[in-house]
């Protein structure tokens, strides 16, 4: 709700399944993506989409509640751009954002 009050059109969905689905339709600039979604997780999703969608120029940031590994062949396979821990930093979230433009 806060991004849409800042003027940004958003979508959600509340698992990965509906977040593939959306964002065929949809085209996001940019996704915020939870890494642990209850039917694959967020490194998985990222993946994929970015693989079957044909968002190359997509944005994807990662919100968790652990710290990346970006040691782990999934993170780096997954390639967000940004990550960003629970709780999130609202004012950071708007600065990364603002940088794409709503």
């Amino acid at each position: 709700m806060m991004l849409t009050i800042c003027g940004f059109n958003t979508t959600t969905a509340y698992n990965g399944s509906l977040a593939l689905e959306k964002a065929r339709t949809f085209r996001p600039e940019i996704i915020l993506l939870d890494i642990g979604l209850p039917d694959m997780d967020g490194y998985e999703l990222a993946s994929t989409i970015r693989r079957e969608c044909g968002l190359a120029a997509t944005i994807f940031i990662a919100i968790s509640a652990r710290k990346p590994d970006a040691r782990a062949p999934h993170a780096r396979e997954a390639r967000f751009d940004h990550y960003l821990v629970k709780p999130v930093d609202l004012d950071l979230l708007l600065r990364l954002l603002s940088k794409q433009g709503p």
